[in-house]
């Protein structure tokens, strides 16, 4: 059975609002940090974790009342969970060997310069990169969304969350960018129907380094 949508009321619809432009502020003041991900991925990293997971956990302890599995903190639906987060990596993987292959993504990734020669930089970066992901897709697919769903219903929510992700691309491939919102879609869309914000991040963070490993592959650096 598909999760109910909750009922719709106004206190809920006020938080909601309150956090969508709250959530808002803290990204933008992420994307004005003057911090070069590509010079300084590690700073880059420990900055959005430290904000993307404090926000939603200071937010929820003055405003809300809810425990953390209400904003996809938890396993969920875990045969569900197992089953998409498989089905979208096997999905997407055309797509990640395609892409790995264009200049203007070689050019761009590894976003840790030095992950391109050495195989512990190359650890470094898984490292740092799940970090990132599980910040992300806590705040993205796990906090916004299920806060959001609480005061707009699931279908606003899905759709709420991913401006602010897309945007958050802004500065990358223009291609990458733009299929970053309807991504942003689909991964909201399993997170709700799983209950977890899990799947995304399974999906996006196993993506990613697998991107990153084919691009270096495909360069003829170390790998």
């Amino acid at each position: 059975m598909r999760p109910a949508s909750p009922k719709l009321n106004f206190l809920d619809a006020s938080r909601a609002v309150l956090l969508y432009l709250s959530g808002c502020a803290v990204l933008w003041c992420i994307w004005h940090s003057g911090i070069n991900p590509n010079q300084q991925w590690v700073e880059w990293v420990s900055m959005n974790v430290f904000l993307l997971l404090t926000f939603p956990l200071l937010f929820r302890a003055i405003f809300l009342d809810d425990a953390l599995s209400a904003y996809g903190m938890a396993w969920g639906d875990k045969r569900k969970t197992l089953w998409w987060s498989v089905g979208l990596l096997v999905a997407v993987l055309p797509l990640l060997v395609y892409a790995s292959r264009g200049p203007e993504y070689q050019a761009f990734y590894p976003q840790l310069a030095g992950a391109r020669y050495s195989a512990a930089a190359f650890g470094v970066l898984c490292v740092t990169t799940a970090a990132y992901m599980f910040a992300w897709e806590y705040f993205f697919r796990g906090f916004l969304l299920f806060g959001l769903a609480k005061g707009f219903g699931a279908p606003a929510a899905i759709f709420l969350q991913a401006i602010p992700f897309g945007l958050s691309h802004t500065g990358k491939v223009p291609t990458e960018m733009y299929a970053s919102f309807g991504a942003a879609v689909i991964l909201g869309w399993v997170s709700w129907r799983c209950r977890s914000f899990v799947p995304s991040f399974v999906v996006h963070t196993a993506a990613n380094l697998l991107f990153n490993a084919l691009v270096i592959h495909a360069t003829g650096t170390w790998l």
